[in-house]
């Protein structure tokens, strides 16, 4: 009887201790997954035309049935959705599970500021949530803020956005007031002389139907961060980290807890079931 008495306890020391170090398993995985955004063999995608936009699709060699699908949003860059950042990106949630479309925006990409891009974008997005069932987005620089714009009062899995404005106006203004980085200043020269309704239409109003997270850099040279604090006092935030450890896209060192943590909670919910997608938005 002792003899088993003690194999119990032994028994539940061991499930206790699996339970309380399952946030460190998840935060190790997650360090993994950022880690190997730098190392990773980013595979070409599946060139496709997907709502009238020319874009690349990822998926594992042999998907599961039913994968989670996500949209990513590139920024302001000459390559749009053809950059080997986003080649990278989208092959590593593609081997965390999901199917990717990465749509290619000009005019985004070139930042040719055009309001044209978001009732396009928000097709997109509609196209992917009928072919899928349901779409998740994560939305990088500026793309982020315009993702936003486009899925507002939209039924999502979830919505990462990462260096996002909340207000192009007040972003424009801020760099003409602090002159900025070099890189700031050649990103803003673009939107120099364009109507505030302009940028207000690329801005963010409301938020989806879905819980959106928000990391943005501590020090961000081009977004700065009390944009983050904006864009969750305008459409709620699930979570909001702000870090020294990023940049504006850019990353540096060991990743923090608080980052693993919104990246755990923001991927586990676009795997959620379109089901419990329908159900939530109908709650709203």
């Amino acid at each position: 009887m002792r003899r088993r008495r003690w194999l119990w306890v032994l028994g539940a020391i061991l499930v206790l201790g699996w339970v309380v170090s399952a946030p460190v398993r998840r935060w190790a995985h997650w360090g993994g997954f950022l880690q190997r955004f730098e190392s990773v063999e980013a595979r070409p995608g599946t060139p496709e035309i997907f709502a009238g936009i020319r874009g690349r699709r990822w998926a594992r060699a042999e998907p599961e049935p039913l994968e989670p699908a996500v949209v990513l949003v590139h920024g302001v860059h000459p390559e749009g959705g053809e950059e080997p950042r986003m080649a990278r990106l989208a092959t590593i949630f593609a081997d965390e599970g999901f199917v990717v479309h990465v749509p290619h925006l000009p005019t985004l990409a070139a930042f040719e500021p055009d309001p044209e891009v978001v009732p396009k974008l928000a097709d997109y997005f509609e196209a992917a949530r009928l072919r899928h069932g349901c779409v998740g987005a994560v939305g990088i620089s500026v793309g982020g803020g315009v993702a936003l714009r486009a899925l507002e009062d939209t039924p999502v899995t979830g919505v990462l956005t990462v260096g996002a404005h909340a207000d192009l106006v007040a972003l424009r203004d801020h760099h003409r007031e602090t002159g900025g980085t070099r890189y700031a200043r050649r990103v803003m020269e673009a939107a120099g002389d364009v109507p505030p309704v302009v940028l207000s239409a690329l801005s963010p109003r409301r938020g989806p139907r879905g819980p959106v997270w928000v990391l943005h850099g501590e020090g961000d040279p081009l977004v700065p961060a009390d944009q983050a604090d904006r864009l969750c006092e305008l459409i709620g935030c699930a979570r909001r980290v702000r870090t020294p450890w990023l940049g504006h896209t850019e990353v540096d060192g060991e990743s923090p807890i608080p980052v693993l943590t919104l990246l755990d909670e923001a991927v586990a919910a676009m795997k959620t079931s379109c089901a419990q997608v329908r159900l939530r938005a109908a709650s709203l």
